[in-house]
């Protein structure tokens, strides 16, 4: 009797696991192609090869290359310094800003200086229309609407679960 309880629950809890594990290989295989891909790929087809923003300073002769080649294709470049006192004034001027990206640690003044930047550098004004590409929802193109100015904020979100097809979903017009 023990013999046949146990042979009963053993069978059970065997297609119960193979069940699992089938969902989780299943689950796991559309990945494991594409780490397979990377594991083989060399180091310079890897985005880390060309992250340079962990170490700037370090990374200042990359950056000189990188406006050496866009200079050779024609793209103009200028080396500025930045204002710190403008970029503070600027920050008080747009407080939603300050606001949005505090929260997000270091990743504060970088979004922060780069729409400083285009705000200063591309001298946006009501009438303009500016695009965010992949804004992922920040509220800078919303902020630029509410100034008189068009801002339209588009990101691109992947969906696995169709296949590898890309939809973009655009978050505020004027």
């Amino acid at each position: 009797m023990i013999g046949k309880v146990k042979r009963k629950i053993t069978s059970k809890i065997s297609k119960f696991l193979r069940s699992a594990v089938r969902s989780e290989i299943e689950n796991a295989l559309p990945i494991i192609s594409q780490l397979i891909e990377f594991q083989n790929s060399t180091k310079e087809d890897r985005q880390s090869f060309y992250d340079h923003t962990k170490d700037s300073l370090g990374s200042i002769n990359f950056y000189e290359g990188l406006k050496d080649r866009l200079l050779s294709s024609g793209v103009s470049v200028e080396s500025v310094d930045i204002d710190i006192q403008d970029f503070e004034r600027w920050l008080n001027d747009f407080p939603e800003i300050r606001r949005y990206y505090e929260k997000m640690g270091d990743v504060f003044i970088e979004k922060c200086l780069e729409h400083y930047l285009t705000f200063r550098y591309l001298n946006i004004s009501a009438g303009d229309v500016y695009i965010d590409i992949a804004s992922s929802g920040s509220p800078w193109a919303g902020i630029l609407n509410k100034r008189g100015g068009g801002g339209i904020g588009i990101q691109i979100r992947p969906f696995f679960s169709e296949g590898n097809q890309w939809h973009i979903y655009r978050r505020r017009c004027w």
